[in-house]
C-alpha cells in the first residue's frame, strides 16, 4: 500500500506549493527511494544548488526505503489542501 500511495503522491507532487525546504527534502526522499544512499562526494558550495540537493540526499541515508516512502508521503500531505488529500 506505501508504494502505491507513494506513487500517487510523487504524481501530484508538481501540484503542491511547496517552499524550499519541503522541496529539497522530498527531492532528498526520492533520490533515497530510487537511487539508495548518495555515495557521491559533495559538491562545492559554490555550486549551491547541487549542494543543497546532496545535502538533503544524504540526510535521508539512514532511511530504509519503505521509511522514506512513508516520510515522502508524510512532507507532502502536510503541503496538500483537502481537495488534494481527497484524491488519495
Amino acid at each position: 500500500m506505501t508504494e502505491a500511495k507513494f506513487k500517487k503522491v510523487q504524481a501530484m507532487q508538481g501540484d503542491l506549493d511547496l517552499d524550499d525546504k519541503s522541496k529539497m527534502m522530498l527531492y532528498g526522499l526520492y533520490k533515497q527511494i530510487t537511487v539508495g544512499p548518495c555515495t557521491a562526494p559533495a559538491p562545492d558550495k559554490d555550486d549551491m544548488m547541487n549542494y543543497y540537493k546532496h545535502k538533503a540526499w544524504t540526510a535521508c541515508k539512514s532511511l530504509s526505503k519503505e521509511d522514506a516512502m512513508k516520510k515522502y508521503i508524510e512532507v507532502a500531505e502536510k503541503n496538500m489542501t483537502k481537495e488534494q488529500k481527497s484524491k488519495l
